[in-house]
């Protein structure tokens, strides 16, 4: 073989590397937690509509769908209010519907975020606010407001490349923390996920 021609030979197998990294399994996997209480008003052909939180949940696993691949989504649940609810008499706080859903994407956890973030305003989410207890410097208490949609994020797997193996991230930021700290406090989060494909199933 001549030089110029060892030398394609490289380039070639150098870009069908490429190709085949590009072309192959998706590098995260995401569990995704949707809920929604409370209905919203949009405008559609100059006409006032009310969508209801179930139908919410659909709209929003659609844009998802738009964004990422879902693999696998458990059944929507209808559950009781979850935690302390400020300013609203818990007993007539309206019934949340959840699901999850399960995606694969490219997008580092915290891009993730942003993305599922930028999605609860367009729905009409408003961030729960928080207020100091008992003064300044003092134990901050996380106060639970009804929502048009709520996505978080439960946990993640990562794909790493020198093993068939899933790897569990984890994370511990104020903006982020994985896996979720309140997986364990709501058992209709295990009866959700008790619904899905075992990790260890996954087709990569």
């Amino acid at each position: 073989y001549s030089d110029s021609s060892i030398l394609l030979l490289v380039m070639g197998i150098i870009l069908l590397t490429k190709f085949a990294n590009m072309n192959g399994p998706k590098k995260y996997i995401v569990y995704l937690l949707l809920g929604s209480n409370l209905p919203i008003e949009i405008y559609e052909n100059n006409s006032r509509v009310i969508v209801q939180p179930s139908d919410i949940l659909r709209f929003v696993r659609e844009e998802i769908a738009r964004r990422f691949e879902i693999i696998d989504t458990s059944d929507l649940m209808e559950t009781r209010p979850f935690g302390l609810f400020d300013d609203e008499d818990t007993n007539k706080v309206g019934n949340f519907f959840n699901q999850i859903v399960v995606v694969r994407t490219d997008f580092s956890p915290i891009k993730c975020l942003d993305v599922f973030q930028s999605l609860e305003l367009k729905w009409g989410r408003i961030r729960d606010k928080q207020k100091l207890k008992n003064g300044e410097n003092k134990k901050i208490e996380k106060i639970y407001k009804s929502r048009s949609i709520d996505i978080d994020i439960l946990s993640v797997f990562r794909l790493n490349d020198k093993s068939p193996y899933l790897k569990e991230v984890k994370r511990n930021t104020p903006r982020l923390q994985l896996p979720h700290p309140q997986i364990e406090s709501r058992p209709f989060v295990k009866k959700l996920l008790s619904q899905l494909t075992p990790i260890e199933n996954i087709n990569l």
